[in-house]
């Protein structure tokens, strides 16, 4: 499942969360307290507790930390989320090699770098804060962006 898919969740409290995502593989990271725990906690909310609400054109879910593999295995076309301090990220590459092999899209919330993921700079992402509204920013410039804009000076000169 590679395509564009939006997401939006909302709380009670009117917290919001609106972003795109446009690979398989996305990478949030950023400094503490900026809300990218809030994130998976809101997406549990929507779609274990129904106190929030999702809405995206494929389920959405925060993957379960006890027997999260046994659980990698009942989602489909969906989206996981997996949050930092998950145990399936320590395993490394038995992670990456059920994610590789998956239908499903995953947004890992993680300050460290994946080594064993094959993901791009350009779907590496921060959240971008707004009072209550929330939205993805890319933390890379795209490289034919910077190439081309005279602002950022030229880098490869003849």
């Amino acid at each position: 499942m590679v395509a564009k898919h939006g997401i939006l969740v909302q709380s009670g409290r009117g917290i919001q969360y609106k972003f795109e995502i446009f690979r398989k593989y996305t990478v949030i990271r950023g400094n503490s307290a900026t809300g990218k725990t809030t994130l998976v906690r809101l997406i549990e909310d929507a779609t274990i507790r129904k106190t929030a609400s999702l809405s995206c054109d494929v389920p959405c879910v925060a993957l379960p930390e006890l027997n999260w593999e046994l659980n990698l295995n009942a989602f489909s076309n969906s989206i996981i989320f997996i949050d930092e301090e998950h145990p399936a990220l320590t395993s490394g590459k038995r992670l990456a090699e059920y994610m590789t092999h998956s239908n499903n899209c995953f947004i890992i919330i993680s300050r460290d770098k994946l080594s064993w993921l094959p993901y791009s700079y350009k779907e590496i992402y921060q959240i971008k804060s707004s009072g209550k509204f929330h939205t993805l920013e890319r933390i890379y410039e795209d490289m034919d962006t910077f190439i081309e804009n005279p602002k950022l000076g030229r880098p490869f000169s003849s």
